[in-house]
């Protein structure tokens, strides 16, 4: 009889602990879930070199706050006086100034690019959040579109990883002509159950999920069949719940997406079956 009592008391002592462990693990989830999300890297060295070798300019927004955010445009190349344009999103640990140089084939196709900074990363102000950023990317887009060398109706939304999120959100009030997301998740708390955090601890959604099915416009969706980071499920839950998509694996993880030949010809595909390039 005492055997079984030390035995029930043993394995109540177990899951105390493994409930506390639970609870610790999921208040450190919490306290962390910013820096994991937006870990914001900085860089705070000059590259007006290279936004002159590649002709581009630094255009700026102030957020209500008072904060200054910045972004950078480069005109596609063509004797077209109004071009298309790509605002496009990066993902959460990179910054505008890794983009430039590889996202050349936009401009070869005649489409201008915007690379918008998100706060608190590179040498902008302030403290990113999923609310923030879309404020943000809504100052962009409007002025982005008052622009007298852009093509108001051939903006084209691309998104990597959380810029996805971005992207999607911006998407849900002002419709691109066509959507791109590269390596886009469902949800933040779709992702979350991953490291088995309830989701009603995500304080940043993202809730893309929910926007897709209402979009009435064409979507490219790109995903890594080895990605680690947004598992490939992922992408593929996304492509059925969009109205008019295009879904295509790359071999590939999440970070190291080769963005070749293939990758191009795929994306140049979608925009000329959209009528934004000819």
């Amino acid at each position: 009889m005492n055997k079984k009592i030390k035995s029930k008391k043993a394995i109540r002592r177990i899951l105390i602990l493994l409930v506390e462990a639970y609870v610790i693990w999921c208040a450190l989830l919490f306290l962390l879930q910013d820096h994991i999300i937006f870990p914001a890297p900085k860089n705070n060295n000059s590259q007006k070199k290279l936004l002159k070798i590649l002709n581009g300019k630094e255009i700026f927004i102030t957020t209500e706050e008072g904060y200054k955010v910045e972004a950078w445009f480069f005109p596609g190349y063509g004797k077209k006086k109004k071009k298309p344009v790509v605002i496009f999103f990066h993902g959460n640990g990179e910054l505008i100034d890794y983009w430039p140089w590889k996202l050349e084939e936009y401009r070869k196709m005649g489409i201008s690019v915007l690379l918008p900074e998100y706060r608190g990363y590179g040498r902008s102000e302030g403290k990113p959040g999923e609310e923030e950023l879309f404020e943000d990317s809504k100052k962009f887009y409007d002025l982005i579109t008052k622009r007298e060398d852009v093509d108001r109706s051939k903006i084209i939304y691309h998104g990597r990883s959380l810029g996805g999120g971005v992207a999607c959100k911006l998407a849900s009030k002002f419709p691109p002509k066509a959507l791109i997301l590269q390596s886009t998740f469902i949800s933040v708390p779709r992702l979350a159950l991953k490291y088995l955090v309830p989701p009603f601890l995500v304080r940043n959604p993202f809730y893309n999920d929910r926007i897709i099915p209402k979009l009435q416009i064409p979507i490219l969706i790109i995903h890594g069949k080895k990605d680690k980071v947004i598992p490939v499920w992922h992408g593929r839950y996304l492509s059925k719940l969009a109205k008019n998509c295009v879904y295509y694996e790359v071999d590939s993880g999440h970070n190291d997406m080769p963005m070749d030949e293939k990758f191009w010809e795929k994306i140049r595909k979608f925009l000329e079956e959209n009528n934004i390039i000819n």
